[in-house]
């Protein structure tokens, strides 16, 4: 079972420099500030589709678990 801040990337796609990352279920929460993706931090924006968010990547990452995490878990990650 998933938590609540992880969610599987669905579809995925490109647009210029920006991928656009389909979700599997809509992304309803702005306390999150980093977007992590096997082990690396994104910045992201959300969309006008909720289930979309958009990061700075060429990557594709169709069928794997991205995590929201806040600014706390950022820190003791990095502490």
């Amino acid at each position: 079972m998933m938590k609540e801040h992880e969610y599987l990337i669905t579809d995925d796609f490109q647009v210029k420099n920006t991928r656009v990352l389909g979700l599997d279920r809509d992304f309803n929460s702005f306390k999150f500030k980093k977007a992590m993706i096997d082990g690396e931090l994104f910045d992201y924006l959300i969309n006008s589709v909720k289930s979309w968010i958009l990061i700075k990547s060429h990557n594709s990452f169709k069928g794997k678990k991205v995590n929201f995490v806040n600014e706390d878990e950022i820190s003791s990650a990095a502490g």
